[in-house]
């Protein structure tokens, strides 16, 4: 085990009391309640996924980017992190993301962050490579771990070129091609938890790939 209901009890805490003052005052049970276990957990992951990054490379601060935003608290009160080549310095590139908050546990990874020319060959390799496409998306093992593909906001213009392929495949309109899986916080006390987010990862994988020959 890693993370336990101290660190889901820590988090729901730090959501009513979000300042530096109550963070300071709890410093020490953030060190060794979530901090701490979440290195090890995101390590082990690392470790059994093979990919060439340490947890320091995956793992999002928890204190808030607040220059240029409304909302001056301090800090976030999830934990994530992004498992791929590249880490936390390329959120665009595709990989496996852990979210955790007091409330639910979320398990995604895909292509959120689609800048103008890797959207551009995602869907230029949607439409010539269209049956591989359709039988990663429709595979029984990723439907069973996501539910298939998240909903993405759309293009409502899109190439010339394309216009016709969108009557034979709408997905070609999309701006993201993500997946998102929800399960109560709970689920990452146990023992499993590893394996559990493998899993997840191996269903993804073909997803990735596919994505991932786009950037």
């Amino acid at each position: 085990m890693f993370l336990t209901n101290k660190s889901l009890n820590f988090l729901a805490e730090l959501a009513a009391n979000n300042d530096r003052g109550w963070f300071n005052d709890n410093k020490s049970r953030y060190e060794s309640d979530v901090k701490k276990p979440f290195i090890e957990l995101i390590s082990k992951l690392i470790d059994e996924l093979g990919e060439p990054i340490t947890y320091k490379e995956s793992i999002f601060r928890i204190n808030r980017d607040t220059r240029f935003s409304p909302d001056k608290t301090p800090y976030k009160t999830h934990l994530s992190a992004v498992v791929s080549r590249f880490g936390t310095k390329n959120k665009a590139y595709p990989g496996l993301y852990i979210h955790l908050d007091a409330e639910k546990l979320m398990i995604g990874g895909g292509a959120y962050f689609l800048e103008k020319i890797p959207l551009l060959n995602v869907r230029n390799a949607i439409m010539n490579d269209h049956e591989n496409f359709k039988s990663i998306i429709n595979n029984k093992n990723f439907f069973a771990h996501f539910d298939g593909l998240h909903e993405s906001e759309k293009n409502k213009v899109l190439p010339s070129e394309m216009k016709d392929f969108l009557k034979i495949e709408p997905l070609i309109a999309n701006k993201q091609f993500f997946v998102m899986k929800n399960y109560p916080s709970e689920r990452v006390l146990q023992n499993d938890i590893v394996e559990f987010m493998v899993a997840h990862s191996k269903a993804l994988n073909p997803l990735n790939q596919f994505l991932r020959d786009c950037f």
